[in-house]
């Protein structure tokens, strides 16, 4: 695939999946850093080689402490948003805020096995094609089509997750259904959850802009409700988030 990874003390890279693996992973990325940032909601699953273990980090619904620890080398395959659950052979009510090892996934042997060719790679590159072709060798059926148009439907700010199943086609019993299968939580959770990522794409994108104005053109109801929200998915006021990131 042709990926290089910075050879230097710290980096970040990110790369497009085979295209093979392009309906289930958003992207592979790889991090060499120390950092104890929160890890915060935003509606993906991913399988994480930390260079010492492989494990699954479910979806989260809250901040999630990381805590300090010395600089490594993360390799991680992101999952798209419900496409994970499906792939990795569990419920999403089993990947809600849980992170999961790879021995209980699939047997403590095929984890041996797995984290010994891992830990042989010689790049972060290398370590990331092999991550794929984990994944790929369990890919088994496209990712539910219901919860798909809700992902696609709840990324635009003007969405109502009341309206949902009509458009989609489904009752509202069967979306929550479906949406919790592979995702951990239903629509309204999910919807949440984007909201929030929107905001902070955003604030990133324009740097200085008034509170009130972002709130609004990320689907808020007015800054009180970003507030609100922002304490409960990272833990801090929108300002105190944004000085940090």
């Amino acid at each position: 695939m042709g990926r290089d990874a910075p050879e230097m003390d710290s980096f970040r890279v990110e790369w497009r999946p085979r295209e093979s693996l392009a309906r289930h992973v958003d992207c592979v990325w790889a991090e060499r850093s120390n950092r104890d940032e929160p890890l915060l909601p935003d509606a993906a699953v991913e399988l994480v080689w930390s260079g010492t273990g492989l494990f699954v980090r479910g979806a989260d619904t809250r901040p999630h402490a990381v805590g300090s620890f010395p600089e490594r080398t993360f390799v991680v395959v992101r999952f798209r948003p419900g496409a994970g659950a499906g792939v990795l052979g569990l419920h999403g009510m089993e990947l809600a805020d849980a992170r999961v090892g790879v021995s209980a996934l699939w047997g403590r042997g095929e984890m041996e096995r797995l984290e010994s060719r891992l830990a042989a790679c010689t790049s972060a590159a290398q370590a990331a094609e092999l991550l794929e072709d984990i994944v790929a060798a369990r890919v088994s059926q496209p990712p539910d089509p219901a919860v798909e148009a809700v992902v696609a439907a709840l990324r635009s700010p003007n969405a109502r997750v009341a309206a949902l199943a009509d458009r989609i086609g489904v009752s509202e019993r069967q979306l929550l259904r479906r949406c919790t299968a592979a995702l951990g939580y239903g629509p309204k959770t999910l919807g949440r959850i984007l909201r929030f990522q929107r905001f902070r794409a955003l604030a990133a994108a324009r740097e200085g802009a008034a509170l009130v104005d972002l709130a609004a053109d990320a689907g808020y109801a007015d800054q009180a409700h970003l507030t609100r929200e922002c304490v409960r998915l990272a833990g801090e006021t929108p300002s105190a988030h944004l000085a940090r990131i």
